[in-house]
């Protein structure tokens, strides 16, 4: 390429950038853009924050409870019957393979 053809092609680049610019101007006065204040963003931020915390502090009530209820039934199933509890940890742990096979053959079916 020339310098001649270089510099046409800068000027009409240049130009398309122009047209571009003053296109958007355009645009701009014609759609104006209401922005929040602040104040607004900082108040969905704490109420966001606050929801968090209630859903957070609900979660680990409900998990604390299961968790307490389920070594209760443990304990008392051990102590008053060994063989039950002795036959049920045998279950889960040889059903466990079963298990996590299955949710993995999910996951490779949903890819």
């Amino acid at each position: 390429m020339t310098s001649a053809q270089i510099n046409e092609a800068e000027l009409e680049e240049q130009k398309t950038i122009e047209e571009i610019k003053s296109g958007l101007e355009k645009v701009d006065k014609v759609f104006h853009v209401y922005t929040p204040d602040l104040h607004w963003f900082e108040l969905q931020v704490k109420m966001e924050k606050k929801r968090q915390t209630k859903r957070l502090i609900r979660e680990l009530a409900f998990f604390w409870l299961v968790a307490v209820v389920i070594v209760t039934i443990s304990i008392m199933l051990l102590n008053k019957l060994p063989l039950v509890y002795i036959a049920g940890q045998l279950l889960i742990f040889a059903g466990l393979p079963v298990i996590l096979s299955s949710s993995r053959r999910k996951r490779v079916e949903e890819r």
